[in-house]
């Protein structure tokens, strides 16, 4: 796991102070999980909050069931569902801390757009939720939160998905 240590108070070195973090959602337990320590961070640093929901490009795998039919509207409403969850875990989490958040629905490769928005708004620190896949499954599919570890310019924390997740106000 890439980690980096929680901030203690007056650590100005490891803080978000005023700052932004950035967090990957996506409707599942592990970025449940990831948003869930970003918000508690955020309360002990007053930072803001900056929720990222990135709509994948197809897979595959996806594109050939879109050649059936009604699989389009199907898929879509998959996509608009995870998407609406992974909204519903924002207010449900970090609304009730107090600490200022946004919302940003985004395309493309997950590790790629949430590099390029934590870019553009000065993040701190990324925020993501990693899951642990064994055997062939770590073989055939990507993990965008290794990825995204290589490649941002500011530091990622990979959060357990097995992490306590239940809502704290």
């Amino acid at each position: 796991m890439i980690s980096k240590p929680r901030p203690t108070s007056g650590d100005t070195s490891t803080s978000h102070a005023n700052g932004t973090v950035v967090v990957g959602v996506d409707g599942t337990s592990s970025g449940l999980a990831a948003l869930t320590e970003a918000a508690n961070d955020a309360v002990e640093t007053h930072a803001r909050v900056v929720c990222v929901h990135v709509r994948a490009e197809p897979m595959l795998a996806e594109m050939m069931v879109l050649m059936a039919p009604y699989a389009t509207a199907v898929v879509s409403e998959w996509r608009d569902a995870l998407e609406l969850e992974a909204w519903l875990h924002c207010v449900q989490v970090v609304e009730p801390r107090g600490v200022p958040w946004d919302f940003l629905v985004t395309y493309g490769r997950p590790a790629d757009a949430l590099s390029e928005i934590a870019a553009a708004r000065g993040a701190s620190a990324v925020y993501v939720g990693a899951r642990r896949r064994g055997g062939w499954a770590r073989r055939l599919h990507r993990c965008p939160a290794l990825e995204l570890a290589r490649s941002s310019r500011c530091p990622v924390r990979l959060v357990d998905h097995n992490a306590d997740i239940a809502p704290q106000a």
